[in-house]
């Protein structure tokens, strides 16, 4: 992957808003795609991006190739089927409320080569490409040594508020973002594996501007909340 520190991640809000689940390899796998595009320009429905076991191991660190050949071909064999849930995807249709699509249309894994080839489905492209507006972005290397998902969707959350200086959210609605409503009921559940290692992981990183703000604030939210 050239010029690695330069890569950008763009979606749409709607995106980062949305609701979904991905496994940490499938995330940086999907992520490392997303860099590729210049989001400012279209983007052709049958547009190839390719990411090499040697891109997610430099931007890891990792120094066994092996584990990295393992994780690619993993994410390869499950990715086409995850999808994403987006809340009111059309503006000039509001009828529409919720939308579900696949994140790829296409994906093959390279034997041999340590190397993917995929193509994004139709109905993710809009929120990748010809953004003008209401999008967030971030460099790929911010969250490449993440070890929790979480961590990533926590980030991506708090980068789109990042200039106001102040995020809020519901537990629900947190709760729905990563699909973990039946995984983690009790708050102290959710701070333990969720709020907490995310939280950690990106003070850890030292990335963002008046992270410690946004943090406190999303913390003291959720403290101050009380579930059975």
């Amino acid at each position: 992957m050239s010029n690695e520190n330069n890569r950008l991640i763009v979606k749409s809000n709607k995106l980062i808003e949305a609701s979904y689940r991905l496994t940490l390899n499938e995330q940086r796998v999907l992520l490392a795609g997303i860099s590729q595009i210049d989001s400012r320009n279209s983007l052709e429905e049958n547009m190839t991006f390719e990411v090499h076991a040697q891109d997610i191991q430099d931007l890891v660190g990792l120094e066994d190739n092996k584990n990295i050949y393992r994780a690619l071909k993993a994410a390869s064999e499950k990715l086409y089927e995850r999808t994403v849930l987006i809340d009111d995807p059309d503006p000039s249709n509001p009828a529409i409320t919720k939308r579900k699509t696949r994140w790829i249309s296409s994906i093959d894994y390279i034997p041999g080569e340590g190397r993917l080839v995929m193509i994004f489905s139709a109905g993710i492209i809009p929120y990748l490409s010809s953004l003008t507006s209401s999008f967030t972005k971030y460099k790929l290397t911010h969250i490449a040594r993440f070890e929790s998902v979480y961590s990533i969707r926590m980030y991506e959350m708090f980068s789109q508020w990042s200039g106001v200086g102040r995020f809020e959210i519901t537990l629900d609605e947190f709760r729905e973002r990563l699909q973990v409503q039946n995984l983690y009921k009790r708050v102290t559940d959710l701070k333990k594996r969720v709020i907490d290692p995310g939280v950690k992981e990106i003070i850890w990183c030292n990335r963002m501007k008046r992270s410690d703000t946004i943090i406190a604030r999303f913390i003291t939210s959720f403290a101050s909340r009380h579930e059975p």
